[in-house]
């Protein structure tokens, strides 16, 4: 593909030739993890676009060739996955996209913060999730699995839970009467948490239950989908 004038801007790159696909596309592993989300919000909000999953190989490996192979060679200025590539516009990292999809599609459907202290709340949100989310993958790709699940299911987890049903106290969603772009985080989060526990100990999680019961319907197209149906962590981990 030929390249015009490149310009690049932190881990945004700018070029005056336009994308070969006129769908935006997002990249991730062949599994749900941080791509999840955001195929779930572009799914929500109504966007034609492209989902490329690349696959780790089984043992005894788990080669990651697909991804190692093509990274150098993509232009991105940081190479990671996921990456969204909409046009001219291409990024990386998960927060990043998920912010940059919502506020290009989600005017009428999403919270995108009317003022900066309510951006700041929301970008607090999708950190905080981030947390959350490393306290999943640590245990998940952790040799000694069968042991630290008894402690995420007993402390961890309900932690979070006790954290976000206060948080959620009072509202529809994180921020309100309409979803924010965390939402879709928090969610997937606390599904894959409750494939881990099993659904008599996540029944007893309080206000969260009735969150992730609540939120389901606003995604009932993207979990009709086969992407819905993919593994939550990647070859190598011991939970799947």
């Amino acid at each position: 593909r030929d390249r015009v004038s490149t310009q690049s801007t932190g881990s945004l790159r700018f070029s005056s030739v336009m994308s070969d696909s006129t769908k935006p596309v997002i990249a991730y592993w062949h599994i749900r993890g941080l791509g999840a989300p955001c195929r779930m919000l572009l799914t929500f909000l109504g966007v034609d676009f492209e989902n490329k999953t690349y696959t780790q190989q089984g043992p005894p490996d788990y080669s990651r060739h697909e991804w190692n192979d093509v990274k150098p060679t993509m232009d991105l200025a940081f190479p990671n996955l996921p990456y969204y590539i909409d046009g001219s516009v291409k990024i990386t990292q998960f927060r990043a996209i998920l912010t940059y999809i919502g506020r290009k599609y989600g005017a009428d459907k999403l919270n995108l913060g009317a003022t900066i202290e309510e951006q700041a709340e929301i970008d607090m949100l999708l950190n905080v999730c981030g947390d959350f989310s490393s306290n999943i993958t640590r245990i998940c790709y952790n040799p000694d699995f069968d042991n630290l699940i008894g402690e995420y299911r007993a402390t961890t987890l309900p932690n979070w839970a006790r954290l976000f049903g206060k948080y959620l106290d009072g509202k529809t969603y994180l921020t309100g009467d309409k979803p924010c772009v965390a939402d879709f985080s928090l969610w997937e989060l606390l599904d894959q948490s409750k494939k881990m526990v099993g659904d008599e100990e996540f029944a007893k999680l309080g206000a969260v239950v009735e969150y992730h019961k609540r939120f389901a319907p606003l995604i009932a197209d993207y979990l009709a989908t086969d992407m819905a149906k993919y593994g939550c962590n990647n070859t190598v981990a011991k939970f799947r």
